[in-house]
């Protein structure tokens, strides 16, 4: 009888590791911060490695590029937001503490915004 297969595949965490969490935080954290600084196409991936004091492979290791970071972000915003709905859906609360009371969904809907807005203005410029 043939020895059997050993499984290879690395067994995946329910719960992502802190280590994980916090690098990826401190991304999203520089990215936002630059933003608020300048327009988020003159922003570079070196920009971002340097604000939050993560290496370069460590980066590729989480995301593809820059725009990768900022739609995870905000995926990761929405989430938040489909939850805190669901359970003021539930419990009758409010969402103003549960989700503009953070700092990190405050600074992700600010920096979309100011984003949004210079691409309205650079729009409006080209249009000229």
């Amino acid at each position: 009888m043939p020895a059997a297969k050993k499984n290879t595949e690395p067994v995946i965490s329910r719960k992502t590791d802190r280590r994980i969490m916090r690098t990826r935080e401190r991304l999203g954290d520089a990215l936002i911060a630059l933003m608020h600084e300048q327009n988020f196409d003159d922003i570079t991936v070196k920009d971002v490695l340097d604000r939050a004091g993560v290496s370069r492979s460590t980066f590729y290791v989480h995301y593809s590029d820059k725009d990768d970071l900022l739609l995870s972000d905000v995926e990761d915003f929405l989430e938040k937001v489909s939850t805190a709905l669901k359970r003021q859906g539930a419990n009758g609360r409010g969402l103003k503490g549960t989700i503009i009371g953070g700092a990190a969904g405050a600074g992700i809907g600010a920096a979309v915004g100011e984003a949004n807005h210079n691409d309205r203005r650079r729009d409006d410029y080209n249009r000229r």
